[in-house]
This record gives structure tokens, C-alpha cells and sequence, in this order.
């Protein structure tokens, strides 16, 4: 997928993919979205994201598409 800086990312990780923090956020919010992520350009020349799950953390965006269990929308 193509995505720009600044793009907004929409992740809902489920199973083994999840942790107990994406559970207990979809538990009492009742939302379909376990968090979010910010694409932010390249860093050391991997497109990546801003992300908050438990931590807010720059991961390569390319991680959230090996996990078999994340739903993704943008």
C-alpha cells in the first residue's frame, strides 16, 4: 500500500497479534479500533509509523501487515 506522511492508520489487533492492552481497549470502549498510528515518513529508510499501543513507540509500518490477527483501515 501506498501511504503518505501524516496518513492516519486504524488498527484493531486481535488474537495472537494482540496484547492484553488491545483487549481491555476494546473491552470497555466497545469499539471496533484497538489504537491508532501515524504514518510518519522514513526512518532509516523503512516507511513507519508513530504508534500507540501500550507504549508510543516508531515501528516500520510493514510490521502491522505480517500480523495475521490486525484488521487495518486508513
Amino acid at each position: 500500500m501506498n501511504f503518505k506522511s501524516t496518513d492516519i492508520i486504524l488498527l484493531n489487533r486481535k488474537g495472537k497479534s494482540g496484547s492484553w492492552f488491545s483487549t481491555l481497549q476494546r473491552f470497555f470502549t466497545k469499539k471496533p479500533y484497538t489504537h491508532c498510528a501515524i504514518l510518519c515518513g522514513e526512518v532509516c529508510g523503512l516507511q513507519s509509523v508513530i504508534s500507540s499501543d501500550e507504549l508510543l513507540t516508531i515501528l516500520p509500518v510493514k510490521k502491522y501487515f505480517q500480523e495475521p490477527d490486525t484488521n487495518i483501515e486508513t
